[in-house]
């Protein structure tokens, strides 16, 4: 059977990389990979790899990458790019995408998008209310996303996950900085407030699971939107995910039981502190996704031990 060929946007990020190592171990898959800058040095030992050196703000550079594939998948966010500029990068995707005869386009958002909703469960039903200029950004690329494909025969997804961690990411190191370098007092007070606030974690693994199922999955809506979250899971909350960070890095335990500081306080704070969401119990829904048939790979327990364990080598 011939190879299915997939092009790949933003495969040296966080995430970009996780899902090129995972999909390099299919022999029935060809990659192309666009690089902009720096090539990882890892991804030179990779089989079934094409590299393509280019740049979103030039559509011509994008049709080598682009050329012949049934699937392209868009993880990129330049920060360093403007407002206007991120929505024109998208714009060349897309009419490349168009161009090309590509079949399905996959793009990574973010489920922040929904910034300041009231639902305690937010599903892809929620009105959005977007407060930060990066949840703006991200959801106007959905919008755009959304515009620029209903006219064409090219299906969009777009998958929204929560917040995600694993080997490579910023998420979780700041709770392990903190509870190995900042004072007892202080980190007991940070517990007591945060209690049982839902952290919205969700492993980078779970989101590369989800991304393939994607690239499968035969019964997706010429434009659909999915949530990735692993906030089914009761454990997803900062004292059992607290717990154990201190449990395998051997930090010492608060010298005084705990105490849950009522929910208003810390709503309070991060109200103070302008956050978009100062509902520290909302969860993500991804029934969406796993009544589709998608279940993630991996326990979240589990993938934090992971985490932990390349944590404490560094």
């Amino acid at each position: 059977m011939p190879k299915k060929k997939i092009a790949l946007i933003g495969a040296t990020g966080f995430v970009g990389k996780h899902l090129v190592e995972s999909l390099t171990t299919d022999e029935n898959y060809e990659i192309s990979v666009l690089v902009h800058k720096t090539l990882p040095p890892e991804f030179g030992k990779l089989p079934n790899l094409e590299i393509v050196r280019g740049n979103l703000l030039d559509r011509d550079t994008l049709e080598p990458l682009i050329k012949n594939a049934g699937i392209v998948i868009n993880l990129s966010f330049p920060r360093n790019l403007s407002h206007s500029e991120n929505l024109f990068s998208i714009k060349n995707i897309v009419d490349t995408c168009v161009q090309k005869g590509v079949t399905r386009f996959i793009h990574l958002s973010t489920a922040v998008v929904a910034g300041a909703a009231r639902e305690l469960t937010i599903t892809e039903k929620t009105q959005c209310m977007p407060v930060k200029p990066y949840e703006k950004l991200k959801l106007d690329i959905e919008d755009l996303i959304v515009k620029e494909v209903s006219n064409y025969e090219l299906e969009a997804v777009i998958l929204r996950p929560t917040c995600i961690f694993g080997i490579g990411g910023a998420n979780l190191v700041k709770l392990c900085d903190d509870l190995l370098q900042s004072s007892t007092l202080k980190n007991y007070a940070r517990s007591c407030t945060y209690n049982r606030r839902t952290l919205n974690l969700i492993p980078v693994q779970t989101v590369v699971s989800a991304i393939e199922f994607l690239i499968h999955s035969p019964n997706i809506k010429k434009i659909d939107t999915f949530i990735v979250s692993d906030d089914e899971d009761a454990r997803n909350n900062f004292w059992d995910v607290e717990e154990k960070v201190i449990s395998s890095l051997s930090v010492k335990r608060h010298w005084l039981p705990k105490i849950k500081v009522p929910r208003y306080v810390l709503s309070l704070f991060l109200r103070l502190l302008n956050r978009s969401n100062n509902n520290t119990m909302r969860v993500y829904s991804s029934r969406k996704l796993r009544d589709l048939g998608w279940r993630p790979d991996i326990d979240l327990m589990h993938a934090i031990d992971k985490f932990l364990h390349y944590y404490y080598k560094q």
